[in-house]
Order: structure tokens, then sequence, then C-alpha cells
């Protein structure tokens, strides 16, 4: 085979690659990110929720999530697909176009004195709604718009990439044994600035009045384990579980059971353990 031969050889070669990738790129399904919202919970605990549009399905579609999720569920065309979690990646095979995704995260939030503060970085604009009854401090940033819920909870849509909230609570909100925020006395009004203002010295005031009690109050509602504890603690004798696993022998619902995990895991009762992208919790002296 003679020099001239050979380059046209590889000549046909090269354009038949390039041929290749772009029918593989041009037909690449691109996975259509329709709605992205944060929920956060009186506990600081976020639930994040995705709707996706996946055209020409089936196929395996990966999603980032900005942080490890403490449990997740997705749905595709309303039904339970299982998905699986690994370096910031949430993967699943989506059989159909429409698809939803929940995930409940602990690590959004952070708790400062009397503050509150919620850091996120998205990958795309998404609408945060805030607990029940509270009030913003700062925004780090300026592009977002502000309105209520129907049930009186403050929403903001915001843009994508790197966000900060610093918001907190009037010092008459109080937390129910449902983790609910009920508002005792106070009410605020989110249009008036100086309102805002006495209610913080307000809260400052209250808070080093019933300092000691406070403590003691906070410290007995995280060690004291009630029922639903002890049901969660009497499933894991049998051995390593899956959240939906305890859910199904205890009937503890989905957001009240992940609260309650954390906390049992915060305390130490439990741990927990990620095996091909599956969460298991186990009682602490068990599988160690």
């Amino acid at each position: 085979m003679n020099r001239d031969t050979s380059k046209s050889l590889y000549s046909i070669l090269f354009l038949l690659l390039i041929l290749v990738l772009y029918n593989i790129v041009s037909t690449y399904p691109q996975t259509i990110v329709r709605d992205v919202s944060i929920e956060v919970n009186i506990d600081g605990t976020s639930i994040i929720y995705y709707k996706l549009y996946v055209p020409n399905p089936p196929v395996d579609v990966t999603i980032r999530v900005p942080d490890e999720p403490i449990y997740f569920t997705v749905y595709v065309n309303g039904s339970e697909t299982p998905a699986y979690y690994e370096d910031g990646r949430l993967s699943f095979y989506a059989a159909s176009n429409n698809v939803e995704i929940e995930v409940l995260s602990g690590g959004l939030t952070r708790k400062e004195g009397i503050r509150w503060i919620f850091e996120v970085s998205m990958q795309y604009p998404f609408k945060l709604i805030l607990p029940r009854n509270s009030l913003i401090l700062n925004i780090s940033t300026q592009d977002f718009s502000i309105s209520v819920e129907n049930d009186g909870r403050l929403s903001l849509l915001l843009p994508k990439g790197n966000v900060t909230i610093v918001y907190t609570f009037p010092p008459a909100t109080v937390v129910d044994e449902g983790g609910e925020a009920q508002q005792v006395g106070l009410k605020p009004d989110f249009n008036i600035i100086p309102i805002a203002i006495l209610t913080g010295f307000l809260a400052i005031i209250v808070l080093y009045l019933l300092k000691g009690r406070r403590n003691v109050e906070v410290e007995v509602i995280e060690d004291e384990l009630d029922d639903r504890d002890r049901k969660i603690l009497d499933v894991l004798k049998d051995g390593m579980k899956t959240a939906q696993e305890i859910m199904d022998v205890t009937g503890i619902p989905k957001s009240p059971l992940y609260r309650r995990l954390k906390k049992l895991e915060s305390l130490g009762y439990i741990g927990s353990i990620r095996r091909s992208g599956v969460k298991y919790f186990y009682l602490k002296g068990e599988s160690e």
C-alpha cells in the first residue's frame, strides 16, 4: 500500500468517525428541567422538588443535586422508580417523558443564635419557600421576586448560582410536636420594616430573660424518646433496614420518619451506611 492510498484511507476513516460522533451528539436526549422548588422545614431540613421532561425515552438520566440527600424518591410518569446517589449525582432510568424527583436534604441550612442561614448553589433558577412565620433578614442577590403562598409562607423566585438567605422567627413562634411553627401573640406584618426591627429587639430580650428555661426545654426535646422513636429502634433490632422498609413496618409518614431518623442518628442511637446507592439504617453496636 503506497503513501497516497494510506492517506486516503485515513481520511475516509476520519470522516466516518466525525459523522458517527455528530449523529450521537445530535440525537442524544437532553433532559429539560421544567421546575425546581425548595421547601425549608422548621427544623432546618429542606425538600427539593424537581420536575423534568425527558425527550426520547427510555434513557438513563443523571441530575446533579446540591447536597447529599437524607432520602430521595424518583417518580417516572407517576410511578416510583429505582434510583441511586453517588458523588453529587442522582441517577435513574426514565422509561417515560415526565419525571418528578423529591430529595430531602439536611445540609443546606445552619443555625447561628436566633438566625437561620440557608445556602445553596443551584444549576437552575428555583423557587424557595421558607417556614411559616419566618422573617427575612438578608438576601445575597438582588435578582429575586417575593410573594406569599396561600398558607402564609414566604416564597422567593431566585436565579441559578450561589444564593444565601438569612432568616429568623418572631419570639412568640414555637414548634409543636408535629414540627410545625405555631405563632402565639405576635403577628408580624412583612410590609412594615419598623415592626420587623422591633421584633428583633423583642427576640433578644425574650431570649435573655428565658435563657435558662429555653435551654432546659430544648435538652428535654432532643433527648426524650417517644413511642415513634422506640418503634423505629424496635424495627432495627431485626437488622439493617432502608427508610422505606421502616416506613412499611411502623406506618410513620415519610417526612416525620426522616426527621426522627436524623434525630436518632445525631443522638447516637443509630447509624447509616450506603450500599449500591441505597441508604441503610442500623442500631449502633449491631453492624459496626
